[in-house]
């Protein structure tokens, strides 16, 4: 393993946290459910309350932890977190159609001089808005083959914990990260190198107030682009 290989690791890793905590940086903390603890019991010693923990977790008011489970906590210092960013608020319905998705005046380049590629062919569900839908939701028949947007290594591939739907996440030359949401199954292993087009995974079910998608995030770093000024106009 390189010398580079376990910030690599721990990169992915973080950026998968920052997903799930709906934020761009990882203020989520991890708790690895103990024999005997329950939702309540974990709410307490973590600070907050057990209804933001089920709200965090998307664990309904039945639902309980088993030993085992990883359960994520809002970040520390009492910062309430935003909902994932697959669970945003349901949209309001249109009263005359859906309002068409922005359009950006040109795609951005990557070093190979071409945009990404659209992960898959389905209509916009849900642009992005910075604080809310932190990528798009593209809509597909579950078990849509997902594309990747461009050639890159896979740094993530798995479902974190129970309460999630499993994510991917590739790694492109131009330090831009893509990340492939609410998957129904995933096609490739951490560390694999992809080429553009290729299979990550499979779309996943109706979430979030929308019918079946997959969610398509783009971010360089810790912060959260646009993914529409870097797909080309179709």
């Amino acid at each position: 393993m390189s010398a580079v290989e376990p910030i690599r690791v721990a990169l992915a890793v973080a950026l998968a946290l920052a997903l799930l905590a709906g934020c761009g940086t990882p203020y989520a903390r991890r708790h690895l459910v103990q024999p005997g603890e329950t939702v309540a019991s974990i709410a307490r010693s973590g600070g907050v309350s057990e209804a933001e923990l089920r709200r965090f977790n998307r664990l309904g008011p039945g639902d309980e932890a088993r030993p085992g489970d990883i359960l994520f906590l809002p970040g520390p210092g009492g910062r309430a977190a935003p909902a994932p960013p697959q669970e945003p608020p349901a949209p309001r319905p249109p009263v005359a159609g859906p309002a068409p998705a922005p359009r950006p005046v040109r795609p951005e380049a990557t070093p190979e001089g071409q945009p990404l590629r659209w992960p898959l062919d389905g209509e916009v569900l849900r642009g992005f808005s910075p604080g809310t839908t932190r990528g798009v939701d593209l809509a597909a028949q579950p078990g849509t083959p997902v594309g990747a947007a461009a050639a890159g290594r896979v740094t993530y591939a798995g479902q974190p914990a129970r309460a999630y739907a499993p994510l991917v996440i590739v790694e492109h030359p131009n330090g831009l990260f893509t990340v492939y949401a609410n998957l129904a199954g995933i096609r490739v292993q951490e560390g694999a190198r992809v080429e553009a087009g290729e299979a990550v995974g499979t779309s996943g079910p109706a979430a979030g107030g929308l019918g079946p998608h997959l969610h398509f995030e783009v971010r360089r770093g810790d912060a959260v682009l646009d993914p529409l000024l870097f797909l080309p106009p179709r």
